[in-house]
């Protein structure tokens, strides 16, 4: 698991690893659950817990609030009486508004907005409880077979799935397409990183070069710049 030339206990016998640029986590230097993007660490290096930041907003932990996940300005109820706030632009969860598990990227929002469920989207694709399709992931305009009758699209350039082409499971940000295109299943890759259905291993998604625990055997990497399942 490495983004930068950092790898994780799993390859250096630490654990839960998570660095964008050259900060470790305690695993690495005797401190725990260190998320950084810039150069912010954790309460465990600094006293303060479960710190989530990528610019220069930290959480309750350092200000007095907790659980804050933002990447812009946008802070959680523990920063404005509201919680599990999960925003990248300005849209907020249901914690804010009365709604929650909202995960979106720009201004698409859960079945907890609009009577939906766990909608994901980057632009502007919406799963089926949002148009009575289901498990849509889509980054830019290709759409999963619940909206064009082929399910489980992945896809962030214009390569679709089985689903479209009579493909499945494509899962591809660059040219690199899964088991189903080339024989190989599951693939999630947007370097050239495949998934164990093509080394060996299951569940891998990466974005720089990281693998998950499937690859490695732990589990339950997230990471601030992809989405990790």
């Amino acid at each position: 698991m490495d983004t930068r030339c950092v790898w994780t206990q799993e390859v250096y016998g630490h654990e839960r690893c998570m660095d964008r640029r050259s900060v470790w986590t305690r695993e690495v230097y005797g401190h725990e659950k260190c998320l950084d993007t810039r150069g912010v660490w954790t309460r465990e290096m600094y006293g303060h817990e479960k710190c989530m930041d990528m610019r220069d907003v930290w959480t309750q932990e350092v200000f007095g609030h907790k659980k804050c996940m933002d990447t812009r300005s946008v802070w959680t109820q523990e920063v404005y009486g509201h919680e599990k706030c999960i925003d990248t632009r300005g849209v907020w969860i249901r914690e804010v508004y009365g709604h929650e598990r909202c995960m979106d990227m720009r201004s698409v929002w859960t079945q907890e907005v609009y009577g939906h469920k766990r909608c994901m989207d980057m632009r502007s694709v919406w799963i089926q409880e949002v148009y009575g399709h289901e498990k849509c992931m889509d980054t830019r305009s290709v759409w999963s077979r619940e909206v064009f009758g082929h399910k489980r699209c992945m896809d962030t350039r214009d390569v679709w799935t089985r689903e479209v082409y009579g493909h499945k499971k494509c899962m591809d940000t660059r040219d690199v397409w899964t088991r189903e295109v080339y024989g190989h299943k599951k693939c999630m890759d947007t370097r050239g990183v495949w998934t164990r259905e093509v080394f060996g291993h299951k569940r891998c998604m990466d974005t720089r070069g990281v693998w998950t625990l499937e690859v490695y055997g732990h589990e339950r990497f997230m990471d601030t710049r992809s989405v990790w399942i």
